[in-house]
């Protein structure tokens, strides 16, 4: 029988998550500080570990409010919802609610959660316990396609009965259209997906050696990414000057050699890019074409977040807070793929600001590195409307700072 693997963490960060016979779950209220009026949500991640469905019934207990007559705090559209989750599926259950009583400040919402299914059900999901992912310069993993092949270690706690907290903000309460608490479903992950990442695990252990040959001549390596770098970033209406890059090159050059360290994190970079070129039906006898034409995009949404992750380090803590963040590296991947407009705030943040702190340990052939300095340099001071505004700001003083250490 095959075996599964995560897939929760890809999604939500669910290293602490409950488990109620065969079902694996997170919850979270959105936003946790609800404002009569406006929507909120109580979602729940689900994740099957066996071999069938399960059905699910999840019974939501509102706090109540008075001693008399006590009255429920939030209006639900119904006291108990039931779910069936297909064997090895991954989804988000959404189920809206309203305010009922305006009673500000914190509460807490109870949940009972049963399951059932065939008593001679089977475990096909594994349970990772070493973290191959612990020395990468990265501090949040979810969307990177790494969870679901690598691995990230989890515990598991009762589930059966818990307590959600949450907040209601004092302001007037506002109507609530009827028909809007009907709860939604959407899948994430399936067996057919599980079948196509076994596919391409094996289609790279096959030729494993091959690729891994391909990938640590650097210089190779680091022309296909720093021309494909060019074609993308004009295509997106922000050509690259020559240090640019130079150091988005050495950048996505540094960030394929970071996975290349050992066969976990090898599968972390291959993985994904196979899956997609089985999915596209493209051939991967040409690894560094498909690093390329497949590949950059994973790449790319790799070392943007080992930039993010190397700026948090240096500098201690980031002025951005993980959302934004996040939002920055999707707009980066989406406007590089997609061949959409793309500011240059967002070349340098984070990606240049990355680039600059790895652009001596990544050398190629004959390479004068005062002169690849030099070429950063000029780049930057052609960006003259670049980190004007109040969000940015704080960048240009890394950036400059940055540049200042490279001439030591």
């Amino acid at each position: 029988m095959p075996t599964y693997p995560d897939i929760l963490n890809e999604y939500v960060d669910a290293s602490d998550r409950y488990e109620v016979d065969g079902l694996q779950y997170t919850v979270s209220i959105e936003p946790t500080a609800v404002m009569p009026g406006d929507a909120a949500t109580l979602f729940l991640y689900l994740q099957n570990t066996l071999d069938t469905s399960l059905d699910i019934e999840i019974k939501v207990r509102p706090p109540t409010v008075g001693r008399l007559r006590p009255q429920p705090v939030l209006r639900f559209e119904k006291d108990i919802y039931t779910h069936r989750l297909p064997e090895t599926e991954v989804g988000i259950l959404g189920i809206p609610f309203a305010i009922a009583t305006v009673s500000p400040g914190k509460h807490t919402l109870e949940l009972e959660i049963k399951v059932s299914h065939p008593k001679d059900a089977r475990v096909i999901r594994s349970r990772k316990t070493e973290n191959h992912l612990a020395g990468l310069p990265i501090d949040n993993y979810i969307g990177l396609g790494l969870a679901s092949v690598v691995g990230i270690p989890y515990t598991t706690r009762s589930g059966k009965k818990i307590k959600v907290p949450f907040s209601i903000i004092n302001a007037p309460a506002a109507e609530v259209p009827e028909g809007s608490l009907q709860e939604t479903y959407s899948k994430l992950w399936d067996r057919d997906i599980g079948y196509l990442q076994q596919q391409a695990q094996q289609d790279i252990n096959e030729n494993r050696a091959i690729i891994l040959n391909d990938l640590k001549n650097v210089e190779h390596l680091f022309v296909a990414l720093y021309a494909e770098s060019q074609q993308r970033f004009a295509d997106s209406g922000l050509p690259l000057r020559i240090g640019e890059a130079i150091a988005i090159g050495k950048l996505l050059t540094y960030t394929c050699h970071l996975f290349l360290k050992s066969e976990p994190l090898q599968d972390g970079l291959l993985v994904p890019i196979w899956e997609r070129a089985i999915f596209n039906q493209y051939t991967t006898a040409d690894t560094l074409q498909t690093m390329r034409d497949i590949g950059y995009r994973h790449i790319m949404r790799l070392a943007a977040a080992i930039s993010m992750g190397m700026l948090a380090r240096n500098v201690g803590s980031l002025p951005w807070n993980q959302q934004e963040r996040d939002g920055v590296q999707e707009y980066i991947v989406d406007a590089l793929e997609d061949g959409l407009p793309l500011e240059e705030d967002f070349l340098y943040l984070p990606l240049m600001l990355g680039a600059v702190l790895i652009l001596k340990q990544v050398r190629l052939p004959n390479e004068d590195i005062s002169q690849t300095i030099q070429l950063v340099h000029k780049a930057r001071k052609a960006r003259k409307s670049l980190f004007t505004d109040e969000d940015t700001a704080p960048a240009d003083a890394m950036y400059r700072r940055f540049l200042a250490a490279l001439a030591k």
